[in-house]
């Protein structure tokens, strides 16, 4: 309880509150970061009893003026608050309050002879007050709040002291008011920053320069690592990033206090990053210099998952460069590759250009499917057979080619040899694969690649036609036997099937190349 003096020794009694207004003010130098209110609130008892009120209140104004909140009220024992639960002060008496100050204070000695607008007078009878000073709090030309002291069991004439003494409150009090909405602007635009930095995709990392700690971990970057930002924040950005090298053979891993650096000199690469779990993702990294509170140097890491990305662009470059059926490189990746295998260190350069004979009968007897799995056999042969530095394309319907650097003509033959030998030794197909093949072979750098790719393609040709008749005849026999095994028709039945057939044939003209 303060202690209570009177007039008869107002300079004691000055004095006193001085060293009441200087207390409050030191506690109010050191609260701690929202709670100047709450504080004030607690001062409002001191205060009220110092000057015998029965009541002593604060309030703050709302932007949309004349509402009031903030607001905060002491009552003596046994005395109600003046404005119940709502704790709100009628926008009438605050306009009131206002226009009848005078040099920013109201006195009102006794509201029953209060010459005042008669719902100005009932709010205040309402409200139980007798007498009332209120003080307008300012800050520069606007208004923020009001502070003030009710008496409700007697009337009282306020001394003009108590003015100049509420004077020196009123100051704390508007300190109060400008500390807290100026907490909750930096609340709002706090809120405002960290919606903003949740709301995007990118993982936001602040890090402070003078020890390497994490300060900023957006709910991207916790999605991204697989890091709670609870468990990140206070540690070395090194300990939580592992990023590597994704084009590197070897996953190896970036020491932290390299990757600064070596982000910044290659660029905004794309790299490996490992999961808090130990899963592996792509990313690309930015990393930017930043200057945070008290000009203390920094930097903000922004990070984005690339994982998706980066398989849809694999996927569309293996579209581009691979054919689909067989799994080989097609002709826009062969003929890439043909330039730059095209080295004098890889002479002598052998090109092997293969065709699929009878690929449009099997088509046409069997159905696609039997077709294409004619290819992938064949594929799988030219893979099988081929060194792991040669190059094996398919770059046409039933056309194949294979590149075989550092590999002279006599050791090409030898990987020809061998394709006809695993082809032959094919059983789970209806019709054993037959390739059509040509070779040649560069030995001098000023040869023109394109026209050895020309001799190679032209002697395929040559033996395909060469090859025609037998290659026919297997197929024949394939298909014979294929059907042989599947219908219960004689042999004898089959060769009048033939003659027949070949006599049609006689009759509508056909040459004899159709009648083999």
């Amino acid at each position: 309880m303060a202690k209570k003096y009177w007039i008869t020794n107002s300079l004691q009694y000055e004095l006193d509150f001085k060293d009441l207004m200087i207390n409050i003010a030191q506690n109010f130098i050191n609260l701690p970061r929202g709670h100047a209110l709450e504080y004030m609130r607690l001062c409002l008892e001191s205060i009220g009893e110092y000057f015998q009120a029965d009541r002593a209140f604060f309030c703050g104004i709302d932007k949309g003026y004349p509402q009031t909140s903030k607001y905060g009220e002491w009552c003596k024992e046994g005395i109600p608050s003046a404005w119940g639960q709502t704790a709100i002060i009628p926008p009438l008496l605050i306009k009131w309050w206002v226009t009848n100050s005078q040099d920013n204070v109201v006195l009102i000695h006794d509201v029953d002879k209060l010459s005042a607008k008669p719902k100005v007078k009932s709010i205040l009878q309402a409200a139980g007050i007798k007498s009332s000073i209120v003080l307008v709090l300012r800050e520069k030309a606007r208004i923020i709040g009001f502070l003030g002291l009710d008496s409700v069991t007697t009337k009282r004439k306020w001394p003009r002291e108590y003015t100049s003494l509420l004077n020196a409150a009123q100051k704390i009090f508007i300190s109060a008011f400008v500390k807290s909405e100026s907490e909750k602007i930096l609340d709002d635009e706090r809120d405002l920053l960290s919606v903003t930095l949740n709301s995007i995709q990118e993982g936001v990392i602040s890090v402070n320069n003078d020890d390497s700690k994490i300060g900023i971990f957006n709910k991207a970057a916790e999605e991204i690592t697989g890091y709670k930002k609870e468990e990140v924040l206070g540690k070395k950005w090194t300990e939580i990033l592992k990023v590597y090298k994704v084009k590197n053979k070897r996953k190896e891993i970036i020491q932290g206090e390299y990757l600064d650096s070596f982000i910044t000199e290659n660029g905004n690469d794309y790299y490996g990053l490992q999961t808090k779990d130990g899963n592996n993702k792509i990313v690309s990294f930015t990393i930017s210099p930043a200057q945070f509170a008290l000009h203390k140097p920094g930097m903000v890491i922004v990070i984005k998952d690339i994982t998706e990305s980066k398989k849809a662009e694999e996927e569309i470059r293996y579209l581009s460069y691979y054919d689909s059926l067989t799994g080989l490189i097609n002709r826009t990746y062969f003929e890439k590759q043909l330039l730059k295998i095209d080295r004098g260190k890889n002479l002598p350069l052998s090109i092997i250009m293969a065709d699929c004979n009878g690929l449009k009968i099997v088509n046409d007897a069997f159905g696609h499917d039997e077709g294409d799995r004619l290819l992938v056999h064949a594929a799988n042969v030219l893979k099988k057979v081929c060194r792991k530095e040669d190059i094996v394309a398919r770059i046409g319907g039933d056309e194949f080619a294979i590149i075989l650097p550092r590999l002279g003509q006599e050791k090409a033959y030898a990987v020809f040899q061998k394709i006809k030998e695993y082809c032959a030794e094919e059983k789970d197909l209806l019709v054993v694969p037959s390739l059509a093949m040509g070779i040649a072979t560069k030995t001098d750098r000023d040869e023109d690649i394109n026209k050895i790719l020309k001799k190679a393609e032209d002697r395929m040709y040559s033996a395909k036609l060469s090859e025609n008749k037998s290659m026919r005849s297997s197929i024949v026999l394939s298909l014979r036997k294929t059907l042989e095994e599947k219908t219960h028709e004689t042999e004898e039945h089959c060769s009048r099937l033939r003659v027949l057939s070949t006599e049609l044939g006689k009759r509508m003209g056909l040459n004899d190349s159709f009648l083999t």
